[in-house]
């Protein structure tokens, strides 16, 4: 005669199982729950086909981060304008400051006196020529002119 299964010790076993995953899944591969990480937008005039969430944010080369939202909204109040935010989301662990103050600003603080003094902007790039998806690069271009368009309060706003 076979014994009688325990619905207890089953159900013990699904449970420690899940739980085993779940803890597998934040340690392995979501590491980035546990980052502190510098979220900003951009806002593109022109076309941003080719330019997926997940797309790799660079900057001089050093991948830094990546696209975490792509959208398209129109505004009627505004003389019908498409406007084309895209969130980035900037990992502040991929950047070293080498200064002996590195308390006293955030990297906030930081991209914006790189904005104003040096010329940081956005741009769209090719990432690869054969496919046609594109990057958000980030580059130093003092001689284009710094424009904001000042559409999102929660986020800082990235020039293009």
């Amino acid at each position: 005669m076979s014994k009688k299964t325990n619905p207890t010790v089953i159900g013990s076993f699904v449970m420690g199982a899940l739980a085993l995953s779940i803890a597998g899944v934040v340690l392995l591969g979501g590491s980035s729950y546990f980052e502190d990480n510098f979220r900003c937008i951009t806002y593109y005039g022109e076309s941003i086909s080719g330019l997926d969430v997940g797309a790799p944010v660079e900057l001089q080369g050093v991948r830094i981060g990546m696209v975490t939202h792509v959208q398209l909204d129109f505004d009627p109040a505004n003389g019908g304008h498409f406007f084309r935010p895209v969130q980035l989301q900037i990992e502040q662990k991929r950047i070293n400051i080498l200064d002996a103050d590195k308390a006293a600003t955030d990297l906030q603080t930081r991209f914006e006196s790189l904005v104003a003094h040096q010329g940081l902007r956005a741009r769209l790039a090719p990432q690869s020529m054969l496919t046609g998806k594109l990057k958000v690069e980030l580059g130093f271009y003092p001689d284009q002119p710094m424009v904001r368009h000042q559409r999102d309060d929660q986020l800082w706003e990235m020039p293009t």
